[in-house]
């Protein structure tokens, strides 16, 4: 293994330096040395790649399992997760409502239990929404606060 990764490094490194070599020889407007070595640097870089190729054919001992309900449940989980992150953007101008958030929350659990989205994924979900909850609920007595105070 060992071996095999040193080769690939000299490979790669006389690939390299006949690339140099033959963009060298080209500006000195000598054509047919510098396509030499431009082939040269292409077939060291090839046989550098070589090794690699084979070795990532082979498929890993240990596969993610795919969630449940196929390409539309991870489509519609992405949603949910995009659509939850954009209410936690900091650059937001004014931070969600409590009523934004009930909505949304509502909506993408129609959507999810339409889509077959795992329990457990929802599960995830539906934590990061009471996260979210918590911090509205926070502000909104910030704001409330602040409010009292001037008056």
């Amino acid at each position: 293994m060992a071996w095999e990764g040193t080769k690939r490094w000299i490979l790669f490194a006389a690939g390299m330096l006949c690339g140099i070599e033959a963009g060298h020889l080209f500006y000195l407007d000598r054509p047919s040395a510098g396509g030499a070595f431009l082939l040269l640097a292409g077939m060291f870089l090839l046989f550098s790649q070589r090794e690699r190729d084979r070795r990532e054919e082979e498929p890993p001992e240990e596969m993610p399992a795919e969630p449940e309900g196929g390409i539309e449940a991870r489509l519609a989980l992405f949603v949910a997760e995009e659509a939850l992150n954009g209410l936690k953007r900091i650059g937001r101008t004014m931070p969600p409502s409590s009523m934004e958030v009930a909505q949304l929350e509502d909506r993408l659990n129609a959507l999810l239990g339409g889509m077959g989205v795992p329990a457990e994924e929802r599960r995830q979900l539906a934590e990061e929404f009471e996260k979210l909850k918590g911090r509205v609920r926070r502000n909104e007595g910030r704001r409330a606060l602040s409010q009292s105070t001037r008056l």
